[in-house]
């Protein structure tokens, strides 16, 4: 996927606003409408105004990554172990 920059959505005032907000609040936002209407843009463009992540940030997603992966292929009793919380 070709990286998308925010500057690169035209019009959509109200939609490059909500992601301003939201980004900005680090709130979550939910896009609906029609297909065509920029939904997927404006959510890969969100990332070029997001910060960084600091370092315990991606500790943390990287442990979720990690137990989700894990999870997906164990059974209910290998869940309760608490290997992943």
């Amino acid at each position: 996927a070709t990286a998308v920059d925010f500057s690169q959505i035209n019009g959509q005032y109200m939609l490059r606003r909500a992601c301003e907000v939201a980004a900005a609040g680090m709130h979550n936002i939910l896009m609906t409408g029609p297909p065509g209407t920029g939904k997927t843009l404006a959510a890969n463009a969100m990332a070029s105004i997001l910060p960084p992540l600091m370092e315990e940030e991606m500790m943390e997603l990287q442990k979720e990554a990690t137990c989700k992966i894990r999870a997906a292929g164990k059974s209910e009793n290998n869940k309760r172990e608490g290997k992943c919380e």
